[in-house]
């Protein structure tokens, strides 16, 4: 999968550095549609689950958003929490531009 997106370091000691891309409307629309083509959709089991973790480390989400990332459920509410944008005001803790 080629994903360009801004990297988020997570853990700010060095030792510990975890990096995640920022989830937005193409990663999760890769991913749907990969989910889409499983014969469990949408139940979270066999290679759900493994779509849903490797979603889940790539992009630091956790279990729940991950499944309705895949499911095509409530993504602009998630793609806004981890990109610094909720109801359209910006927050200031934004950590990529």
């Amino acid at each position: 999968m080629n994903i360009d997106c801004c990297i988020i370091p997570v853990d700010k000691e060095m030792d510990n550095m975890k990096s995640f891309l920022l989830l937005d409307r193409k990663i999760a629309k890769e991913f749907h549609r990969y989910a889409e083509q499983t014969t469990e959709y949408p139940n979270s089991y066999g290679e759900m689950t493994r779509l849903r973790i490797e979603l889940q480390k790539l992009c630091g989400i956790t279990e729940l958003e991950a499944i309705n990332v895949l499911i095509d459920r409530n993504v602009s509410d998630y793609i806004s929490k981890y990109n610094g944008y909720f109801k359209g005001y910006y927050l200031e803790n934004k950590v990529c531009e």
